[in-house]
């Protein structure tokens, strides 16, 4: 079957292949080898040759192979395949273009021939085929052929042309545009048919021939985005794009929409929204400016600084994207200048105003409110203009334009007033004795009012209403007129008549005092009735009297505050008229204090509260005594009550007494604390409990056991308590209180702890000869332990540990190889665990000592044997060696294989039977080796240097030579060997040293070197040589000399040598050597020097008065010289340069005009050259000074001659002037034609003989000119400002007056004149100033404003007036008062006055100007304010026990509220209707007064009386508990309150300062919730809610008893019960069934009952029971031969007091611990039953009943008979069993297991299942 697949695919391949290639010509052979396997291992080939024709060649008519050639069959031809129907060209590229195609039949083979390319397809996947070709040429026209290909025939093709898209133009661009077109420009692209292009949706032919086109029918400034395709064979190529604009339109018109004196605003209307502009304007690109606009509209363009009255030519270019618009141009004009000041008159309707023509221009125009005056004066002089038909005391604001041609100026601005009219309802509205207060209706828009009264005239603000008429006569009736001023114009005036008010009150005494009230007594004043009495500074506190009675008047003020002062004020009233009041003050009596703390002990109470008001001196009263109190330190008060009874209850009184007045008395209870309890001790402990004693103390309510934050609350009658639920091994600090009435004694201590744990187990982690190293978990962190061993508290180890984890603890000092006894007990503060045992062996002695000798390879150890053991160990490295010796001596042990100068560490261990020693450790080491190549490097007179190789490893080295030995470092190579004698031969012998080993040695010989020449020097020079000299040294060979790499030899008996042909001026370093053996010494040097050449020339280059300067060539760089002048070494300058080139030096300082010879030396390092002389003379000095005078137009100048010299030389600016004068005295020269104010720089020369001096340098300065248009232009109290044109150039002005001088800065042209007097004339002069030069200077005069009035303040105020006053100021015309837009003239005499009419509770700020000389002051203010109303409808919302809520309606336009209540304060903000006052006393009563505020001033004042809820009692104690009833006690706080007890009944009112309650009728063992409500004024308190519960009556209980158990069912409730017999505890749950197993019989166990709940514990219940004994297990025994019997019981666990033993029915008692009893009478061989019963208390155990055999004896046959008889028919049963059994046996039945159950008891109690032998054994008598 294989080889047919085989020849199948065989055949099946050829077929596919001669269709595949079917049609074939001559030009195209294809061979094929095909194989094919026709058995396994052959294989057969064949050549299949065909000749292939392109297909672009073939006819369609399919051709039949002629030439095929096979080994198989022929096949039989198929039809070719169709062509495609169509190819769409779907996309082309510059070179690519692709082709989709439908298949035909699916067929996925095709061939594509285009040119001289064929491309072979095949796409197996579903759908069209896709086919990109590549590579191809833009704009090309390519013919294609495509082939369907299947089954090896191809279709006749489909044939189809298509172009690759032409390549884009290049350098497309705009290349110009205007409007409505733009021109664009690209190069040709050659072979392509057109042009397209494409902008805006528009497309344009274009001849492919165009290289340039312009594109018309444009908008203006639009961009345009066009694109440029190239076209071949209706394909365009990808295009390319250019950005061009059109031009934009330019602006239609300009608008001049304003002008004025510096600026043109034109207007203009956007053009298509462009927002760029350029606005050129004078015909200048330098005047241009960029316009840039967002918004839309209109655009508003303001060209600025201009000139005034100046014509511009403007042109306005639109910009669009960079392109410029043609341009729009026009012209327009500056506005002219405004005049500079208007000069104002005027009367009640017409004001005049009078000006300075502008430049000579006759037309203005006037604008004020809504009218408009045209002007025009051509009259030479001021324009003078009436304007007419205006409102009396009105503020007109006029504008003044200049208006020349139709042209606007911008206007001069400014105000004018016409006079003012009366005021209305002038009247008096108040008065005291001296002042009248009147009021009028204020009139608008006047500037002041003037008050005139018997021929005085007071000034008055305008915005005053209400003036305060002063110093006037008491009584006396006054005529008033009232003027109005407005603009320095009086009214007509309107007049009031007024009077003034009575005397006041002279004095006033206090009669009587109280609490509440204070009791005054006044004279009566010339029979005035009426009085108005004041207090607390508040018209709310007002009190009107009457009195028709002579004498003196007496007045009870009430109620009133405790202890408060109060501030008085009585008015006299007289025709409605008050006085001024007469003032006083009165204290009311002290209050109580609030509250008093209670602290004490067992014999005081310690008081504490604090100072009422502060006052420091108290009484305290209790039982009989009184006591008086004085603290006047700070802070509250502290009172010791002491010698008093512990635990008793006290009453105390406190007064509080200042300056003699008592309070009512403050009255509260305390109690002392009772006493400690006595010998408070632990008597006991275990792990989890300890056991308290203490000695009972009388007539207490409890005790208070108080640890770890536990409080247990313990029975009075308890003396013993038990703490139960510790934690072991812990400290616990026990404090035990007595407590008496809630307070507790001091309490004593008693500290006490649990036993601790004991350890778990104890491991030996170490031992070595003298100690044993033990580790154990510690026990919950106890630090102290005992460690005991060898069983002897002797030897006993008190370990104390702090760190946490394990514990290791050494034994030491122990004996080595003994085996320790260990217990290890566990301590906790002195109590101990019990103990924990185990055993350990010590380790063996090390050895004593070990001796060491060694070689370079081994070292040798020998040690004794210690205690003759023959086994060690050696360790050493990683090497470990056992030794063994057994023979008798010391063990000697050699360690070989070693590394020469090693140190090694042994440790020896002794090892007996596998237990080592800790090991005895030292070291050894091998002896080093030598060290190579020894030898000498170098030597001196008294050292030789040697060298070696290092020997690595070693401790050190060690030279021998003449028997010294020296130690080197074991780092060092090279040694010098110092302090040796020169030329001596030295053997020198070097060892390695390691561990104090040393090597065999090496050895080197060395020679010292000679010693040098002694004084080697220098002993003369010139500039070419130099000679040295020396002390010869003996003995030596010759000597060498060294320098600049030179060397000379000199004989040995020289001792000086000339060296020539040196360098001048040169440095030298020689050296000299003495040689000797051809070792040279150290050589001795000399540095000596060449002496330098000399200067050549020397110039001089200048000079002066005093100083000449030289110059000169360096002398080869050498930079030092010795200059020398007069021929005088004194004379004489060190010169040192460093500088290249030539020196210049100056010589300083030399005395004018005089001649000095000079000698310059040259030096080097000391050495001079010969010297180079010259000489030269100093010029003539300058003047000593130029005195200097001036004008605006010259300057003179005078100086003195200097020695006589008659010419000079000036220079200033370019001009240069000679001046000789040969006449005697001063010099004085005029220099003309100057420039005014001029800084000018002069040089004076001294000109003598061509020489001239430095010159005189000096500035002088030209006079300034003068300022134009000084004047002054304001003014206050204090300062003028005044005003000048500056004058330019100079350096600052200076104003002078009145002897004083300011300087001020060249720049200002207004100046404040400060510091000056009010109303004062002054003469100004300004002068200008240039270079401290003055100008002549201009005058001016002005006066300084009134100062303003000093103090002024508001005196008072109600809800519609305000009055003011202030200092009178002297040498003024009137005050104007202003306030809301008034303004009120009051008279210059005035000092107050009362401003009337006013709202309430409204803030006014009022400013008083003072007049004189029509200039008004600065003004001071004062900021005032009415009082406010009331609020309505105080009254108390709610409250609790520390706050009250009150509530009222809002008063509008107040600044806040203000709450007094108990002298305390409290503001509260305005928009406030309820207010919570916070921090009250409960229970307590308060009245408050609500006062609505406005700027700080207080309204009348409204009261409301509240009361605080009373607060809860702080404690409520039950003080006993019982299983029926419970009693209550709490303190009465304040006998005004009143209280409610919720459980079972309430309380009302007590008088007791305690109160107790005793609740009935209860249920026991019940929690009762109760609540104690204080109940005052109405107001009950927050209850104090607690809970408590009823004792239970564990005695009532039906307890269940056994003797191992205790059960009952306890009614109540109760959260454990206890159950403790010493130390034994048991514990059961709080659920009602009550019980406890596994008790110890007989054991009398005390019950407690607890209920625990809210950390609290109640004890329920105590109760003792003893529970059942023991069972006793008794047997009898023979005695007496059966006339007795003994019987026996084991000893019982548990408790018993007694036995009962009943045996026929006698009863016979055992005391305890005895366990048998003899007892007679008996008769033998009978058998008596016997009861055994224990005992406890009143319990006993359950009978233990058995049967006792007596002794048989005297009657044995009769016993044996009986035996026989009853036994005879267990043997007949026995053998019938057998019989029975091996029955069963042969039939194979199953075997029954038998087994036997023994009786307890022993052999005697075989019957005790039943009850009377005796009697069985009647009933069988055989």
């Amino acid at each position: 079957m294989k080889l047919l697949s085989l020849i199948s695919d065989h055949l099946l391949l050829c077929v596919f292949l001669s269709l595949l290639w079917g049609t074939t010509d001559s030009t195209t052979t294809i061979t094929s080898t095909v194989t094919t396997t026709v058995t396994a291992g052959q294989r057969s080939t064949a050549k299949t040759t065909q000749t292939f024709t392109p297909l672009a060649q073939t006819n369609p008519t399919p051709q039949t192979s002629t030439e095929q050639t096979t080994t198989s069959t022929s096949t039989t031809a198929k039809a070719p395949p169709d062509n495609v129907a169509r190819v769409d060209v779907t996309t082309q590229n510059e070179n690519s273009i692709t082709l989709t195609w439908n298949k035909v039949n699916n067929i996925p083979t095709y061939i594509l021939q285009y040119g001289n390319i064929t491309e072979g397809i095949n796409k197996t996947e579903e759908g069209p085929i896709v086919h990109v070709v590549r590579s191809l040429i833009a704009g090309t026209n390519y013919t294609f052929t495509l082939f369907t290909i299947s089954d090896g025939l191809n279709s006749s093709g489909y044939r189809f042309s298509a172009v690759t898209a032409p390549r884009n133009a290049d350098e497309f661009k705009a290349v110009g545009q205007n409007e409505t077109s733009i021109k664009l420009q690209w190069k040709t692209v050659s072979n392509s048919d057109s042009y397209i292009l494409l902008f805006n949706e528009r497309e344009i032919n274009i001849s492919n021939s165009t290289e340039e086109y312009r594109v018309s029918d444009l908008t203006s400034g639009t961009r345009y985005n066009f694109t440029l395709f190239t076209v071949f064979g209706n394909v365009r190529s990808s295009g390319v794009n250019c950005i061009a604009v059109t031009a934009p339109q330019r602006v239609n018109n300009v608008t001049v929409v304003h002008q004025n004196e510096t600026s043109i605003t034109l207007q203009w209307e956007k053009v298509k929204n462009i927002p760029e502009y350029i606005l050129q304007y004078n015909n200048s690109t330098d005047m241009e400016k960029n316009i840039s606009v967002s918004e839309k509209g209109p655009i508003i363009y303001e060209v600025s600084p201009l000139t005034a009255m100046t014509k511009y030519n403007f042109t306005l270019i639109t910009v669009f994207e960079g392109v410029s618009s043609t341009g729009y141009s026009f012209a327009a004009v500056t506005a002219p200048d405004n005049v500079d000041r208007v000069n104002v008159t005027q009367n009640e309707s017409s004001i005049t105003l009078t000006w300075n023509k502008v430049n000579n221009i006759p037309t203005y125009i006037l604008q004020y409110g809504n009218i408009t005056e045209g002007i025009n004066k051509t009259e030479e002089g001021p324009i003078v203009h009436v304007v007419n038909s205006l409102i009396a005391g009105t503020n007109y604001t006029f504008t003044l334009f200049t208006a020349p041609d139709g042209l606007n100026s911008s206007g001069y601005r400014f105000s004018a007033v016409t006079a003012p009219r009366n005021a209305d309802e002038f009247k008096e509205i108040g008065q005291n004795e001296t002042s009248i207060t009147l009021e009028w209706k204020t009139v608008p828009n006047i500037d002041n009012y003037i008050l005139v009264f018997n021929e005085r005239e007071i000034n008055i603000s305008n915005s005053t209403e209400e003036y305060r008429v002063l110093n006037l006569t008491s009584g006396t009736r006054y005529n008033f007129t009232l003027f109005t001023v407005f603009g320095n114009v009086r009214s007509s005036g309107v007049n009031c008549i007024a009077v003034t008010a009575p005397q006041r009150v002279n004095n006033v005494t206090v009669v009587h005092q109280n609490e509440t009230s204070i009791t005054l007594q006044w004279e009566k004043v010339k029979n005035i009735p009426e009085y108005i009495l004041q207090y607390n500074n508040s018209t709310d506190m007002e009190k009107n009297i009457s009195v028709s009675e002579k004498g003196p008047i007496i007045y009870e003020v009430s109620p009133l505050t405790a202890m408060t002062k109060y501030n008085f004020t009585l008015i006299t009233v007289f025709e409605g008229v008050s006085s001024t009041g007469y003032s006083f003050a009165a204290v009311t009596a002290p209050d109580n204090v609030d509250r008093v703390n209670v602290t004490q002990n067992e014999s005081s109470i310690t008081l504490t509260w604090n100072k009422v008001n502060n006052i420091p001196t108290y009484i305290l009263q209790y039982g009989n005594i009184t006591e008086g109190i004085n603290k006047t330190e700070e802070g509250p008060i502290v009172h010791v009550v002491n010698s008093l009874i512990a635990g008793t209850n006290y009453t105390f009184t406190l007064f509080t007494a200042p300056d003699g007045l008592n309070s009512s008395g403050y009255r509260f209870s305390a109690v002392t604390a009772p006493r400690n309890a006595d010998e408070f001790k632990e008597i006991g402990q275990n792990e989890t409990s300890i056991t308290l004693e203490w000695k009972t103390v009388p007539n207490i309510d409890n005790y208070i056991l108080v640890f770890n934050e536990r409080e247990i609350n313990i029975s009075n009658s308890t003396e013993e308590y038990r703490v139960l639920n510790l934690t072991s091994g812990t400290r616990y600090n026990f404090t035990l209180f007595t407590v008496f009435g809630n307070v507790r004694s001091s309490g004593v201590n008693c500290i006490a702890v649990t036993a601790p744990q004991r350890v778990n187990n104890v491991t030996v982690v170490h031992q070595n000869e003298t100690s044993i190293t033990l580790q154990w978990e510690k026990v919950k962190n106890i630090p102290e332990y005992i460690l005991q061993y060898n069983n002897s508290t002797d030897m006993e180890k008190n370990i104390s540990v702090s760190e946490k984890g394990p514990i290791i603890y050494e034994v030491s000092p122990l004996t080595a190889m003994t085996k320790y006894n260990f217990t290890l007990i566990t301590v906790f503060e002195g109590v101990s665990s019990t103990g924990y045992s185990f055993a350990a062996v010590t380790a063996p002695d090390n050895v004593d000592r070990v001796n060491v000798t060694q070689n370079e390879s081994s070292i040798t150890l020998t040690w004794n044997k210690v205690n003759n053991i023959p086994t060690y160990i050696l360790q050493y490295g990683n090497i470990t060696e056992g030794i063994n010796k057994t023979e008798e001596g010391p063990i000697v042990h050699v360690v070989n294989s070693l590394i020469a100068g090693t140190n090694y560490t042994f440790t020896l261990f002794t090892a007996p039977d596998g237990l080592n020693s800790s090991g005895y450790r030292f070291s050894a080491v091998t002896a080093p080796r030598n060290a190579d190549e020894f030898k000498e490097i170098g030597q001196n007179e008294t050292s030789i240097t040697l060298e070696w190789k290092t020997v690595p490893n070693i401790d050190n080295y060690i030279l021998v030579f003449n028997e010294r030995e020296i130690n080197i470092s074991n780092s060092t190579e090279e040694y010098r060997v110092l302090n040796l004698t020169s030329g001596t031969r030295y053997n020198f012998t070097l060892f390695t040293v390691f561990g104090n080993v040393r090597s065999s040695g090496v050895n080197c010989i060395a020679v010292t070197a000679p010693r040098n020449a002694d004084e080697f020097k220098k002993n003369g020079q010139n500039e070419t040589s130099i000679t040295l000299g020396w002390k010869t040294v003996p003995n030596i060979d010759n000597y060498i000399l060294a320098f600049n790499e030179r060397e000379i030899n000199i004989s040995n008996s020289e001792k000086e040598y000339r060296v020539l042909n040196l360098t001048s001026g040169t440095r030298y370093n020689f050296t000299l050597f003495t040689v000797f053996g051809n070792v040279r010494s150290s050589g001795v040097n000399c540095i000596a020097v060449t002496a330098p050449q000399r200067v050549n020339n020397v110039t001089v280059v200048h000079q002066n008065e005093t100083s000449i300067t030289l110059q000169w060539e360096k002398v080869k760089n050498i930079p030092e010289y010795i200059l020398q002048y007069n021929n005088s070494t004194d004379m004489e300058k060190n010169i040192s340069v460093s500088e290249k080139g030539p020196i210049i030096y100056e010589v300083s300082p030399l005395t004018a005009m005089t001649k000095y010879n000079f000698t310059l030396i040259t030096v080097f390092e000391g050495v001079s050259s010969t010297g180079y002389s010259f000489a030269a003379v100093t010029a003539p000095d300058n003047v000593d000074r130029v005195n200097v005078t001036q004008n605006e137009s010259s300057i003179t100048l005078t100086w003195n001659k200097v020695n006589n010299i008659p010419t000079y030389i000036l220079q200033y600016g370019n001009i240069t002037e000679g001046i000789n004068k040969t006449e005697e005295g001063p010099i004085v020269h005029v220099v003309n034609s100057l420039t005014a104010g001029a800084n000018y720089t002069f040089t004076l020369f001294t000109a003598s003989d061509g020489l001239n001096s430095s010159g005189y340098r000096f500035s002088a300065v030209t006079a300034p000119r003068n300022a134009d248009e000084f004047k002054e232009i304001g003014q206050n109290e204090t300062s003028i400002t005044l005003e000048w044109k500056t004058v330019p150039n100079i350096d600052n002005y200076i104003l002078v007056f009145n002897e004083r001088e300011i300087n001020i800065s060249n720049s200002t042209e207004e100046y404040r004149v400060l510091n000056l007097t009010s109303g004062t004339r002054y003469t100004f002069t300004l002068f200008t100033v240039f270079g401290n030069v003055r100008s002549s200077g201009v005058n001016c005069i002005a006066v300084t404003a009134p100062r303003n009035a000093d103090d002024f303040k508001k005196n008072g105020q109600d809800e519609t007036s305000i009055t003011l006053e202030w200092k009178t100021v002297p040498n003024i015309n009137n005050y104007i008062l202003v306030f809301n837009e008034r303004e009120i003239n009051i008279s210059n005499s005035t000092e107050e006055y009362r401003v009337l009419d006013l709202t309430s509770g409204t803030r006014y700020t009022f400013t008083l100007f003072t007049v004189f000389g029509n200039v008004r002051s600065s003004g001071v203010n004062c900021i005032a304010v009415t009082a406010p109303r009331n609020a309505d409808k105080f009254k108390k919302n709610g409250q609790d026990e520390t706050s009250i809520t009150l509530g009222w309606k809002t008063v509008p336009n107040i600044d806040n509220y203000l709450l007094v209540f108990n002298e305390r304060e409290i503001n509260i903000n305005n928009s406030t209707e309820e207010y919570r006052v916070s921090d009250l006393t409960s229970g307590t009563r308060y009245t408050f007064t609500l006062f609505t505020v406005f700027g700080n001033v207080r309204s009348s004042g409204v009261n409301c009386i509240a009361v605080t809820v009373p607060p809860v009692v702080p404690w409520v104690s039950v003080t006993e508990r019982f299983a029926n009833s419970i009693t209550l006690e709490w303190e009465n706080m304040n006998k005004a309150w009143q209280y409610e007890l919720q459980i079972n009944g309430d309380v009302s009112d007590r008088s007791s300062d305690t109160i107790k309650k005793v609740v009935t009728s209860l249920h026991p063992g019940t929690q009762y919730d109760f609540s104690l409500t204080t109940v005052f004024a109405g107001l009950r308190s927050t209850p104090y809610t607690n809970f408590t519960v009823t004792a239970i009556d564990c005695a009532s209980a039906d307890w269940k008893v056994t003797n191992s158990s205790i059960k009952a069912k306890i009614e109540g409730l109760f959260s454990t019960a206890t159950a403790h017999n010493g130390s034994n505890i048991h514990v059961s749950d709080g659920r009602e069934n009550v019980s406890f197993t596994g008790l110890y019989p007989g054991a009398t166990y005390n019950i407690s009952l607890v209920y625990e709940k809210s950390s609290r514990v109640f004890l329920q219940c105590e109760h003792k029971l003893t529970i059942f004994p023991p069972n006793l297990n008794a047997h009898c025994e023979y005695w007496a031969a059966g006339y007795s019997v003994l019987i026996k019981w084991t000893v019982p666990e548990g408790e018993w007091t007694n036995a009962e033993v009943n045996v026929a029915g006698k009863t016979h008692t055992v005391a305890s611990p005895e366990t048998e009893i003899i007892i007679d009478g008996f008769q033998p061989a009978n058998k008596y039953k016997v009861s055994v019963t224990s005992l406890s208390g009143v319990r006993s155990s359950e009978p233990h009943v058995f049967y006792c055999q007596t002794d048989p004896r005297g009657s044995f046959v009769l016993r044996l008979f009986r035996h026989l008889v009853v036994f005879s028919p267990y043997c007949f049963s026995t053998g019938l069993l057998l019989s029975i059994y091996w029955s069963r046996k042969m039939t194979n039945n199953p075997a029954v297991s038998m087994e036997m159950t023994k009786c307890d008891g022993g052999g005697d109690e075989l019957y005790e299942d039943y009850d009377d032998v005796t009697v069985l054994g009647t009933e069988h008598n055989f």
